[in-house]
Formats: structure tokens, C-alpha cells, sequence
């Protein structure tokens, strides 16, 4: 058997419902050196219920959350022609109340009085709804999951209340870039095909248009879920402490009663760029000041696994890279390549480059230059020993990566089976490797032989483009232009040679090939390491935080000065560590106005010394002028935010304030977003427990209302709130009381977090390095009439406005 071959164990279990389970754990997972992958002593099992859904469960005594994921496949793509944005409409219809719960929200009122969340998202091939609360009460969630896609409200009198919350979203996106960059690399595919659909929708497109020509949205609404919501087009993935056995229970309990409809799974088997919409130019006039070219070249399907080589080839940023290259010539920020698939059944590699102001006015050059590389590439052909290091790479990254979370691990899950095995689909969440992909020189060609010109979509974000457009998208109200590129630069570009790429980068020096533990003193130094919560392994990590002079902030000049600095010192280590970050090394730079902190984090024992040669080498030059530009657009979103604060400063103030703002999250959405629907972002903060910042409650909510409805709208909320805490039984105070001390004391996955958490108490003095448990113990002594003189306190201070 070889080093990379899996032991799948199929076993028939008696329950409820006939379930197909695979036993995932370490006897039943051939993996040499197995203590050097990280299972986190969990235990995985995938099966399908009677019904055809499929299933997964994750189990973790360590958890004290527990957390879902259902996926249904059906999305974005699978609306009606005459209705754009029908399934978003019917997630929101969904979401919002369903026969069992007819409360407006009370599925994620549950969620949120259970220290958790429940939210759903429709995107172009699937819709997902998941939810994570403690663990203690995820049999009520996931009735409560199933009663959601099982037994929902479509009744007429609620679907132009949803309509509205679909173009508040929709607002949104009108002044965000990415949104409207998206949209329109859809709508230019070709024509008729449903991934050039208008997505998200708005009013108009899911009622008014509809009603206006006779169609009935509710009608449509009960045939789009009668047609999808069918349990052979569902998967679920259930992450919790419960052991396998007790998960199972709960899912066959309630999700074998989802009835299997027939439908069929939805494919599309034909790309939506065909050759009328390849070797084209998309030029677009962006909304901010952003400068980006982007090279897309589709690919088929079974070249997903080893198109990685590419795209670690194309975003390198080391010696003999193309990044390295246009940097020198003054082209560009920064370059990225990534695998994109942006729906079942297509997959494309995307080159993505931050342009300059030069590189705006060079990008016939740029792309010129980006062809160039790639006949260099298919003139040496794959090269075995780069695939190689990526594997390498990719099993460090596998051996060092921190614990997923529960939600994390569902969600990622649930979208992976919609598409693949219930084995592969664990495989790849555990090891980030779904199948034993081998070198192949014959398909890394074939990939290769698609990187041309004319199988390529160039665009452009270009600001110099306003004024000279000859097109009009009216939706999303972007101005554009689109067409073939000419024949003679499409020839040029596809004979392209080169005299400046004549190689690959060079072999990383920065893979890690010894990983035993190092004693805590080494070389006259002391070095603390650090064992993860559950304790399964040692991690082999350093970070190192740089605290700089407070004096580079003196004046605004010295606070300049010192940003730019900042920012060519990051540059600069990106540059030169490059290979380190290959193989998961983080480098982070923060600009705070009395330090600048450096932090460090990787696997190698040479970096945790390696800044300080760096330092010494990076000077700012002399004579630098700096110049501060401020940019705003007039569009129809508003942003109200209304501060209460506190005259104390007392770590016992702030668990107050978190515990108000946490109590506030659930009414706050019924009051303002549902029922008065002042707008589609509605939240509550409160000042972090450690920091010099005074106390603090905050609310803020942004739509596209005048800001004095929306202040006089937050003034009646807590005006009401205050009354909701003054009637508050003492056993609903008690419980939301206990769910404030499970946050306050839930375990940090990330070395990254942990170092943070503890070098912000050294940072403001503080030094409370069990302030997450003090915070819970002090928490539990805080009563219901301390809790209401505080809030009146705070409600009495006027607000401040923005």
C-alpha cells in the first residue's frame, strides 16, 4: 500500500432509517506516522439516509459547541428566466419563519440566546443554512433546522416584506466594487445561459415586474421549493461532543422525514464563455480607486487537482517569477493566480494583477509579458521536482495547520459533497486531500496548451475609463466596455518568445524536513512552547512580536513617515520570505498610532532570528513626499451609529456591556430589520474587556434610509429594550446569563489568536492573562437589578451620531 493510500471501512448500522456509515478515525486510516497529521482525536462517520440525503458527522468530545450545515443544490443558476433572484427570495422566505416557529427570526433568536448563530446564503449552484449553538441544546437546533426546510411559510402577506430585505442587499452591493465586478463578468457569458442571470435580484425583479405582468411570486416561490428542496439534493454535516452514535440518532430522527421529490441533480455541462465570448477585453470603470487586471482561462474539470502547479508557479514572487519582474518595472503591487469555480462542472485559473498607475497605461505590455512566461513555461515543460515541492508543501501545511471549527468544518464539508464522495469529502477537510493525485507531464501539457490568448477573458478595472465607455449595464449601473480583441495583438500575443524568462524559480530553502521538538533551551535562549487546547501535539512555531518607538508618532509627518516605512518593510519581507510563506509562514505588520508590531510565525528554526538582519537592511529614502487622498461617492447607502458609554472603565463595566450588547442582538433585528426594516445590516458592539477605551455600547445600522429616521428608529429600540430588561424574568436572565460564560470561556484553535490574546495584555499593561475565566466567574455574579441600573446609566448618556 502505498504512502498516500486510504482504508475505508463501510459498516451497516441498525437505527431509525437504514444508514451507510464510513468509519473515519485513526484505527481505520492507514497513514504512516499518523501522530504527525493532526486528527485532534476526532472521530468521522458519512452515510446516507434512506431518503437519498447525504450525511456526515464530525464528533469531538473537546467541543463545547456543536454546529450543522445544510446544503441544497439548487442556487442562483436554478432561477426562472421571468423571476431573478427567486431562490434568494425563497432562502430569506425560509429563514425568516416556517410553521413550527412562525416568529419572525426565532430560529436564530434560538441560536444567538444559545451563544450562537444561524445563518443562510444563496450562491449560484447551492443554497446553505447552518447554525452553530452550544452543545447542550443541538438536538432543538436541528429540529428547528429541519423545521426550516421542511415546513416553511409561503404565504403571499410575508413575500413583499422579503422583497424589501432583497433589495436592501441589494443596495448594498451597488457600491462595492467586487459585487459589480462579478455581475458583469456574468452578464457578458453567453447569452441565455443561466450563470449570466441577474443573482441576487431586487424589488423589482422578484415582485414588482412579476405582478406588474401577472406572474404570481407565490406560486412560483411554492414551485421553485416543491421542485429543489428535495432530500436526494441535500446533504448535511453535523459537527458537535456527542458521540457518533448520538449524532446519528439525532439526524435520522428528524432528516429522514424529508421527503425525496425525484428531481433531478442539476448539471450544466456547457460553458458559459463559448468562443464568441473568449479572447475578449472587459473593460470596467470601478466604483473606488482600483487599478486590477485579470487574466481568465478556462479549464476543464479533470485538470481542477493538477492545475495547483500553475498557480503556484504564476504567484510566485521569488527570483526568476513573473511577479518579481513586473515589480522591478513599477507594473504592479502585487500578483496573485488561483484556481476559481465559480460553480459545479467549471473551473478556470485566474491570474489577478494590482495595477500601478504606470502599469494602468502598460497593460498591453503587461499581458505581453504574462504570454512571454507562459512560453517559457510550455518551452522547459513540467518540471517533476516543482510538483514535488508543492506536495511537500501541501503535507506540512496538512501536518501544522491549526483545528478547524466546528462551523468551519461543516460548512466547507456540506459544499464539498454536493459535488464529491462522502469520503473524499472527508478526506479533503482532514488532510486538505481528497485523492491520490499523482505527476502526470501528459495532463500538466494539456493544461498548458490552454493558457492562450484565445482562450483567455482579459479585464480591466481601470478609473481612466469613466467618460469613454460604450456600454451601460442599468442594474448594478456600471459603465463598460466589451469586445474581441483585435487579431493582430491576439496573434502577437500567442507568438510570444522571451529573452528576460529563461527558468523557473529557484528550489524553496524554507521546507522543513525535521520535526522533532526542540528543547526549551536552546543556544542560551528560552523558548516557550506552546501545546494546543486538546493537547494531541507539539507545535513546532515561533512568533515574534516587534514593538517599535512611540516616538514615530509624535507629529501627523512622523505618523507618514512611519506608515510608508511599514509598508515597504512588509513588501520587503514578502519579497525575501516568499518560500517560507510557501509552507504556511505568516508575517504581519500593524501600523497603530504609539507602535508598530511585527509578528512572525512559522515552521522553520532559522526564522524566529531572521527579522533582525532584515531591519537593518530597509531605510526609508530621504526626500519622500507624501500625499493623503480621501474619495467618496454619492450613493444611496447611510450609516447611523449611536454610542452609549459609560463612566467607568472597571473590567466588571465591560462584562456588563458585552452582556447588554449580546442580549440586545436578537430584538434588535426584529425591531429594526424585520418589522421596521430600517436597514439590512443592523448591529450591536460593545468596548473589548481589555484596552484603554472606556465602556461602551454601540448599535449601528446601515441601509439606505435618511439618517434621522434611522436615529429616531434606534432611540424607540432601546427605549423598548429597556423595557424588555426591566419585565425580564429571573430564569430567561439566568439562562442568557450562562450562555454569556460558555463565550467568555470557549478555547482559542489558532496559536495566532492565543498569541494575540495574551500580547494584548501585555500591550495595554494589563497582565490579566485569565481574563476569559475571570470574565466567566465574574459574569455569574452579576444579577438582573445590577444588570438594569447599568443599562439606565449608560441610556441616559446621549448619543453620538454619525
Amino acid at each position: 500500500m502505498s504512502s498516500r493510500d486510504y482504508l475505508v471501512l463501510f459498516i451497516i448500522t441498525s437505527s431509525s432509517s437504514t444508514y451507510m456509515r464510513t468509519g473515519f478515525n485513526q484505527n481505520t486510516l492507514n497513514i504512516p506516522e499518523a501522530s504527525g497529521y493532526p486528527l485532534y482525536n476526532r472521530e468521522y462517520s458519512g452515510g446516507q439516509l434512506e431518503n437519498g440525503m447525504k450525511v456526515v458527522l464530525i464528533s469531538d468530545k473537546t467541543w463545547t459547541y456543536a454546529s450543522a450545515s445544510l446544503h441544497v443544490a439548487a442556487g442562483h443558476m436554478n432561477n426562472p428566466s421571468q423571476i431573478p433572484g427567486l431562490a434568494h427570495l425563497l432562502e430569506h422566505m425560509l429563514f425568516t419563519r416556517n410553521q413550527k416557529n412562525p416568529t419572525p427570526y426565532g430560529f436564530s433568536n434560538f441560536a444567538i440566546s444559545h451563544a450562537g448563530s444561524f445563518l443562510a446564503e444563496t450562491e449560484l449552484s447551492y443554497t446553505r443554512y447552518y447554525m452553530t449553538v452550544q452543545e447542550n441544546v443541538l438536538k432543538e437546533g436541528l429540529e428547528q433546522l429541519f423545521d426550516t426546510v421542511a415546513s416553511p411559510i409561503l404565504s403571499e402577506e410575508f413575500v413583499e416584506g422579503e422583497a424589501a430585505i432583497v433589495e436592501s442587499e441589494f443596495i448594498k452591493g451597488l457600491s462595492q466594487d467586487s459585487v459589480r465586478y462579478n455581475s458583469i463578468q456574468r452578464m457578458t457569458s453567453r447569452k441565455g445561459d443561466p450563470y449570466g442571470y441577474f443573482a441576487t435580484g431586487n424589488q423589482n425583479s422578484v415582485w414588482e415586474q412579476p405582478t406588474k405582468f401577472g406572474i404570481n411570486v407565490t406560486q412560483a416561490l411554492q414551485t421553485f421549493y416543491e421542485t429543489f428542496y428535495s432530500a436526494n439534493l441535500m446533504v448535511i454535516a453535523v459537527a458537535g461532543p456527542q458521540p457518533l452514535d448520538e449524532l446519528e440518532d439525532s439526524v435520522a430522527r428528524f432528516f429522514s422525514d424529508v421527503p425525496n421529490k425525484g428531481t433531478l441533480f442539476p448539471i450544466w455541462d456547457t460553458s458559459p464563455y463559448g468562443r464568441e465570448e473568449l479572447g475578449t477585453i472587459l473593460e470596467v470603470v470601478p466604483i473606488s480607486d482600483v487599478r486590477e487586471l485579470d487574466m481568465y482561462f478556462p479549464i476543464l474539470v479533470e485538470h481542477w487537482e493538477h492545475s495547483l502547479y500553475y498557480v503556484g508557479i504564476f504567484e510566485h514572487e521569488s527570483k526568476n517569477s513573473l511577479a518579481e519582474h513586473l515589480k522591478k518595472l513599477g507594473y504592479i503591487s502585487y500578483l496573485t493566480c488561483e484556481r476559481s469555480k465559480p460553480f459545479r462542472d467549471y473551473r478556470m485559473i485566474l491570474i489577478s494583477a494590482v495595477l500601478t498607475p504606470s502599469g494602468l497605461e502598460r497593460q498591453d505590455h503587461i499581458v505581453q509579458l504574462v504570454f512571454e512566461y507562459i512560453s517559457m513555461l510550455k518551452l522547459v515543460g513540467p518540471q517533476e521536482w516543482f510538483w514535488d515541492e508543492m506536495q511537500q508543501i501541501a503535507d506540512v501545511k496538512r501536518r501544522w495547520r491549526d483545528p478547524h471549527l466546528t462551523e468551519e468544518l461543516v460548512t466547507s464539508i456540506g459544499a464539498d459533497l454536493l459535488e464529491h464522495s462522502i469520503e473524499e469529502s472527508i478526506l479533503e477537510a482532514v488532510f486538505q486531500n481528497r485523492s491520490v493525485v499523482s505527476y502526470s507531464e501528459e495532463i500538466l501539457t494539456n493544461i498548458a496548451e490552454l493558457l492562450t490568448p484565445d482562450n483567455m477573458r482579459l479585464t480591466i478595472l481601470s478609473p481612466r475609463a469613466v467618460n469613454k465607455t460604450k456600454f451601460y449595464e442599468p442594474i448594478y449601473k456600471i459603465h463598460y466596455n466589451y469586445g474581441k480583441i483585435e487579431s493582430e495583438k491576439l496573434t502577437g500575443y500567442a507568438n510570444s518568445s522571451s529573452n528576460i524568462f529563461r527558468q523557473l524559480p529557484p528550489p524553496n530553502a524554507y521546507i522543513p524536513e525535521l520535526f522533532q521538538i526542540k528543547s526549551q533551551n536552546v543556544g542560551g535562549r528560552s523558548y516557550l512552547i506552546w501545546r494546543d487546547p486538546v493537547g494531541v501535539h507539539a507545535l513546532l512555531e515561533t512568533i515574534t512580536s516587534v514593538a517599535c518607538s512611540p516616538h514615530s508618532s509624535v507629529t501627523a509627518f512622523d505618523a507618514a513617515l512611519n506608515a510608508i516605512f511599514v509598508k515597504m518593510l512588509e513588501q520587503y519581507f514578502q519579497a525575501e520570505l516568499y518560500g517560507a510563506m510557501r509552507i504556511g509562514f505568516e508575517i504581519s505588520f500593524d501600523n497603530l498610532p504609539f507602535e508598530d508590531l511585527l509578528r512572525m510565525r512559522g515552521v522553520h528554526p532559522g526564522l524566529a532570528s531572521y527579522y533582525e538582519r532584515m531591519l537593518r537592511e530597509v531605510e526609508i529614502p530621504s526626500g519622500t513626499v507624501i500625499k493623503y487622498k480621501i474619495r467618496t461617492d454619492d450613493t444611496k447607502n447611510t450609516c447611523s451609529k449611536v454610542i452609549l458609554q459609560a463612566d467607568v472603565t472597571s473590567f466588571r463595566s465591560k462584562i456588563k456591556a458585552q452582556m447588554i450588547s449580546d442580549f440586545m442582538k436578537a430584538p434588535i433585528m426584529t425591531q429594526l430589520r424585520t418589522n421596521e426594516q430600517l436597514g439590512y445590516i443592523v448591529e450591536t458592539e460593545c468596548s473589548p474587556l481589555v484596552g484603554r477605551t472606556s465602556t461602551i455600547l454601540a448599535v449601528s445600522v446601515q441601509g439606505v434610509l435618511p439618517p434621522n429616521t434611522v436615529e429616531r428608529g434606534i432611540n424607540r429600540f432601546l427605549e423598548s429594550f429597556e423595557n424588555d430588561l426591566r419585565t425580564m424574568s429571573e430564569e430567561i436572565f439566568v439562562q442568557k446569563r450562562s450562555s454569556m460564560g460558555d463565550i467568555f470561556q470557549s478555547v482559542f484553535t489558532d496559536l495566532f489568536k492565543n498569541g494575540a490574546y495574551y500580547w494584548k495584555e501585555i500591550k495595554f499593561g494589563k497582565y490579566n492573562f485569565n481574563r476569559k475565566a475571570n470574565g466567566a466567574r465574574l459574569a455569574s455574579t452579576i444579577t438582573l437589578k445590577e444588570l438594569q441600573g447599568f443599562y439606565k446609566v449608560c441610556a441616559i448618556v446621549k448619543f453620538k451620531p454619525f
